[in-house]
């Protein structure tokens, strides 16, 4: 292979690497947001997947932390999910 074509493939593998970390990062800070969007929007239905996953998560904190006021749990247990949802992009991307 060419060095000028070696140079190509090397700006083409860059650049795509770059996109790609830009497509895993932009969404990162909006998830706790979108979560207690929808958080408001399915309170009526307790037993959707959003309540009861965010019930799961608060469990999950709740092992390490369960000295917080009510309004400081929930969101906690918001930017935990946003957390392990970031967490779950990431792993389905590297496979």
């Amino acid at each position: 292979m060419s060095s000028k074509a070696q140079r190509t493939v090397e700006r083409v593998v860059f650049f795509a690497l770059v996109l790609d970390l830009l497509a895993f990062t932009i969404p990162l800070p909006l998830f706790p947001r979108i979560i207690k969007w929808y958080t408001g929007r399915e309170s009526a239905t307790p037993h959707g997947f959003l309540p009861r996953t965010l019930s799961a998560v608060g469990y999950l904190r709740g092992q390490f932390r369960s000295d917080l006021d009510e309004d400081v749990k929930r969101r906690w247990d918001v930017v935990l999910l946003g957390g392990l949802l970031g967490s779950l992009f990431s792993s389905v991307t590297f496979s």
